[in-house]
Order: C-alpha cells, then sequence, then structure tokens
C-alpha cells in the first residue's frame, strides 16, 4: 500500500512539473515578458517537481535535496493560493472545491513523495 502511494504520488508530481514547465516556457513564447514573476515561479516549480519526482527514492545527498525542495516548492504554491482564495472577501464559499479538491491531491502526493525519500533515507547517504 505504501509503495502504491509513493508511486502516485510521483506520478503527480511529474504531473504537475511537467504542466509548470510547458505553461511557464509556452508563456515566454508566446511574448510574454521575462520580468513576469509567474515565469520564474513557474520554472522553478516545474523543475523542483520534476527533480523531487525523479530523485525521491535516490541514494545521493543533493538529489535528496531536489527532493525536499519540490515538496516545499509544491507546499508554498498550495499555501499561497490558498491565501488568494480564503483571503479574498469576493470569492465566495462556491469556488472553495475549486481550489480544495486538487490542494487535497497535491497534498496526498506530497505525502507519498515524502515517505519514498524518508524510506530512502531522508537526507541521502
Amino acid at each position: 500500500m505504501i509503495d502504491l502511494l509513493i508511486r502516485i504520488g510521483r506520478a503527480i508530481f511529474f504531473v504537475v512539473g511537467g504542466g509548470a514547465l510547458i505553461m511557464s516556457i509556452s508563456g515566454l513564447a508566446s511574448g510574454s515578458s521575462i520580468t513576469d514573476p509567474v515565469f520564474p515561479a513557474g520554472l522553478a516549480l516545474g523543475v523542483l517537481t520534476l527533480g523531487a519526482a525523479a530523485f525521491t527514492l535516490a541514494a545521493p545527498r543533493w538529489k535528496a535535496l531536489i527532493v525536499w525542495l519540490g515538496v516545499a516548492a509544491v507546499l508554498i504554491g498550495i499555501g499561497r493560493f490558498a491565501v488568494l482564495v480564503f483571503g479574498d472577501p469576493a470569492i465566495g464559499p462556491d469556488v472553495y472545491p475549486v481550489f480544495l479538491v486538487p490542494a487535497a491531491v497535491l497534498l496526498l502526493a506530497a505525502a507519498g513523495v515524502i515517505v519514498g525519500r524518508v524510506g530512502a533515507g531522508p537526507f541521502g547517504r
């Protein structure tokens, strides 16, 4: 059961990381400014999340660091969107499920990656 959680977490991280990279690169290709803060944030989220998915069970310390940075990037992203959703009085309770369902899926994925990383040695070998 734990192996399934790890596999699902890694798969979701691969999808999120790939999606973030594709969206940020395609945004730049369509004429967006490189100074737009969304571009470097999308690149960072994409690279770190893909790295976390790829290196969840890897032994070297630098790969363990990438996994923890990827998990942190996902959790910071969820927190940032939570502030936007719940902090804006113009957004009503009818919109909450649109945020809460993907956030729950990402938290489950982060839990799977964390379990895998801890099982492989939290700080590498």
